[in-house]
This record gives C-alpha cells, structure tokens and sequence, in this order.
C-alpha cells in the first residue's frame, strides 16, 4: 500500500515542478520619474479638440457619477485635463486595497493622450 502512494506521489513530482515557472510582469516606469506610468495615445480623425475636450469632461463626469467632478487642473487653452481616480482590491483576508492614481488628458486635434500614473495603494 505505502510503496503504491510512493509510486504516485514520485509520478507527480514533474508535473509540480513544470507548473511552477517563475512568471514577471513587467510595469512601464517613466524614466524621468521612475513612477509606473500608462500612457496611451488615441487617434479620432476629424474630430477638433473643442470637441474632444468637451468629450473628456462628460467622460470624467460619467466615471464618477456625481455632481462634483474631482478635476485638479483644467487647462481651456491647452485643453488639458488631470483629474484623480481610485479602484478597489478586494482580498480574502483583508477587506479591500485602495488604489487611488493621477489621470491627465491632453487633447490635439484628432487626438488624445491618455497618461495614467502616481498611483498610491491604501
């Protein structure tokens, strides 16, 4: 009877080795800051930055669903947004994780960079 759980137990050892790669996540740090930083451009032809800026704000206001829209900086002329945001982690052990981070608009015409960073963990 031991040597049969002997067998099964050594049959299995590979297969425990195999599933136990070491995986890497690798983050985008900006290398003036050496902050992890998304940033991601956005391109919507014909479209002119009134427009976009425009956009951005009723986008903002969506997200947050309230009357109090938490922008830092709203920039006319550049048409510049930076804004800030939060999401929640929930664990198992502990309740929740908050996340909160800095989110900035830049609006061209016919385009939007998005640039997400300063991310702060509670």
């Amino acid at each position: 009877m031991k040597i049969k759980y002997l067998i099964q137990f050594i049959l299995l050892i590979p297969f425990t080795l195999l599933s136990q790669k070491e995986q890497t996540i690798k983050l985008p740090f900006d290398s003036t800051t050496n902050k992890i930083t998304y940033k991601e451009v956005i391109y919507l032809n014909s479209i002119s930055e009134d427009k976009l800026f425009s956009f951005s704000k009723k986008f903002l206001a969506n997200i947050h669903k309230s009357d109090i829209v938490p922008v830092k900086i709203e920039n006319i002329e550049n048409h510049m947004i930076i804004s800030n945001g939060s999401f929640n982690i929930p664990f198992v052990f502990v309740s929740t994780w908050d996340v909160v981070f800095s989110l900035t608009i830049e609006c061209k015409a016919g385009r939007v960079r998005i640039i997400i960073s300063d991310f702060k963990l509670y």
